[in-house]
């Protein structure tokens, strides 16, 4: 069955209203009450839409609908994350083929629901009209108390850290590519990386709620994105430090098997971390919660006051190329395509010789 043999209507009434009608105020509205005083208190409410990409890996799950939706879940969410919020619910918009079948609606809509389960949260409403295929989300967050977490705020003499599991994302590319056999729990570490990414939402509220950081953003589209996110705004910029990068064992043998320098599965796009910046009185603070929470930490670098990003070598900082997955640019996947990005990250130089 497809969704054109059942209707907007039908699909409203039977499948979307038996999902998310208990989640609303008055389902079937066309807003959704988001700030419930009732229910989350006062605060800050704060806001982001991305529409998601089909998964770079599909292929690696069996090109199921279900890591498209919480692919498209969990890049809104990890934006709540980067605020220190306390999700507060998501908005879907979804423009699907006529043809698909209802069974892959369902799988979408699994995916998405399962990616806010996880973090405390659910669809309040969305949209749904036929065309070329784009799935988007609206997330909303609330911070309970002070400022959310902003992108601004470092300054020289702060360290960069990566809080999430670093390279996983590159390191589950190169293994799947190959068909490596690995132990069932990395294999698995490796699947959930390429396909369910963890939106850091506890991670955001411990360092909102604590003032650990001085600055943070989520990491989307690659360190290198992140870093100018956090210093382009005040002409600053980072000495990466590839001395101080303690790796995931299982990202190092990866790397080493396959003639990688694990560097380069760090830069790449698809590790949901956040990215933040931390002042030298607070570094042992940040340390010691990571260890107690278990929260896989990785130390990127130093912000200095001169501008762009160079990477520490023997013979002293060298820039460090752009290995961004930025958007409007002919290098990136969207344009380029993956494969021309894979390339780029994986056997182009990193550095300006």
């Amino acid at each position: 069955m497809r969704l054109i043999d059942i209707g907007e209507r039908r699909l409203i009434s039977d499948l979307l209203r038996t999902r998310y009608a208990a989640n609303t105020w008055r389902f079937g509205d066309d807003t959704a009450v988001v700030l419930d005083g009732e229910r989350l208190g006062g605060g800050r409410l704060v806001a982001t839409t991305d529409p998601a990409p089909e998964p770079a890996a599909w292929a690696h799950g069996g090109f199921d609908w279900y890591y498209f939706g919480w692919l498209t879940a969990a890049l809104n969410l990890s934006d709540i994350a980067a605020a220190g919020a306390v999700p507060a619910g998501l908005l879907t918009s979804f423009v699907l083929s006529s043809d698909l079948s209802v069974a892959k609606f369902e799988r979408l809509l699994d995916g998405v629901d399962d990616c806010c389960a996880s973090v405390g949260t659910k669809v309040l409403g969305g949209n749904l009209k036929e065309g070329d295929t784009h799935c988007s989300a609206t997330a909303f967050g609330v911070v309970p108390s002070g400022e959310p977490l902003s992108r601004h705020g470092a300054a020289p003499g702060h360290t960069i850290f990566a809080i999430g599991d670093t390279g996983y994302f590159w390191a589950g590319m190169l293994a799947f590519d190959n068909s490596l056999t690995l132990p069932g729990d990395e294999r698995a570490a490796l699947f959930d990386a390429l396909l369910k990414p963890v939106p850091r939402v506890a991670v955001g509220r411990a360092l909102q709620s604590r003032g650990l950081v001085a600055a943070c953003t989520d990491n989307s589209d690659g360190l290198y994105g992140s870093l100018w996110c956090l210093t382009q705004s005040n002409g600053l910029g980072v000495i990466v430090e590839p001395e101080h990068m303690q790796y995931q064992g299982i990202v190092t043998r990866i790397a080493e098997r396959y003639g990688h320098d694990p560097l380069r599965l760090a830069l790449g796009f698809g590790d949901l971390q956040l990215v933040c910046a931390v002042a030298p009185e607070r570094v042992a603070e940040l340390l010691e919660l990571c260890s107690a929470e278990g929260w896989g930490v990785f130390r990127v670098g130093t912000v200095t006051d001169r501008p762009g990003f160079h990477l520490e070598g023997e013979a002293g900082p060298v820039e460090l190329l752009n290995l961004d997955n930025e958007r409007f640019t002919y290098e990136s996947q969207f344009t380029g395509g993956l494969d021309g990005y894979r390339k780029r990250l994986l056997e182009g130089p990193i550095t300006k010789s």
